[in-house]
């Protein structure tokens, strides 16, 4: 979810998550010849043949990016291409859509590619983005310090926010806090949603893959746990539908505390 707005509304399917793992339908079985063909009395019959189907179809990463683990089993797990190699534990149910250097995601697979599902995302490169240009521009001149991403979110008026809260995650300090937009905020940016007000939250250092502009709308609730991870800002980004998220958070903590980096790696 880089590209992408936090959204539950129908226009969210601007921005396209897949999973593709059907099997295609099973080919028929031969059947033995019918009883009143000549062939039946000086032939043996025909054995049906074992059904079987085409392999599956690869996996589809998020947004048309590539490496991505697909399905994973409960248990521990490496990202390949995040810029800084990380390790977490996952129950069953999880699946990993998207490994790029810049984002590695997770969600669960009974809800991957619902508008707004619960997921994780760990997030580097990170910059603050350019409000009035809607999109993955940077802020001209903005800090990327942990204290520079809190402070963005709490000054922000277009979000309710909860009081910052030291956090450490892997031997690594840090900023935990809470957000959604607010009920009167009214800002748009059609390119991202037509319909909806959203706040513009995130974009990245580079645009390989296309530029990242991280946008939420009023429908989620969300916690960013800002990391300085040997000196690389680290966010660790949990969303889920605002009426779901103390639930969503609570279930997903042993998730992030399993979170294991490893800077140079």
């Amino acid at each position: 979810m880089e590209s992408h707005a936090r959204l539950l509304a129908a226009s969210a399917a601007l921005f396209v998550t897949s999973i593709a793992g059907c099997a295609s339908a099973p080919s028929p079985s031969p059947a033995g010849l019918p009883a009143s063909a000549p062939e039946a009395a000086s032939s043996p019959p025909v054995a049906a043949s074992p059904t079987t189907g085409a392999p599956p179809a690869a996996f589809e990463c998020d947004d048309f990016t590539t490496g991505c683990a697909g399905t994973l089993s409960a248990g521990v797990h490496s990202s390949s291409k995040f810029t800084i190699p990380l390790t977490l534990s996952v129950p069953d149910g999880w699946v990993n859509v998207r490994d790029i250097a810049r984002t590695y995601e997770v969600e669960p697979a009974s809800s991957s590619g619902v508008p707004g599902h619960p997921d994780i995302e760990v997030l580097a490169m990170n910059a603050i983005p350019d409000q009035a240009s809607c999109g993955p521009v940077p802020l001209a001149g903005a800090g990327s310090t942990v204290t520079d991403f809190v402070d963005f979110v709490s000054h922000h008026p277009g979000l309710d926010a909860t009081a910052p809260a030291p956090v450490t995650i892997d031997g690594y300090d840090g900023q935990s806090i809470d957000f959604g937009v607010r009920s009167d905020w009214t800002a748009m940016c059609p390119d991202i949603d037509p319909v909806n007000p959203v706040a513009l939250m995130l974009t990245s250092t580079n645009s390989d893959p296309p530029g990242r502009h991280l946008a939420y709308s009023r429908d989620v609730r969300v916690r960013w746990i800002v990391l300085d991870v040997a000196g690389e800002t680290v966010i660790v980004e949990l969303v889920a539908p605002a009426e779901q998220f103390d639930a969503v958070m609570t279930g997903e903590q042993a998730i992030i505390d399993s979170l294991d980096f490893t800077p140079g790696g």
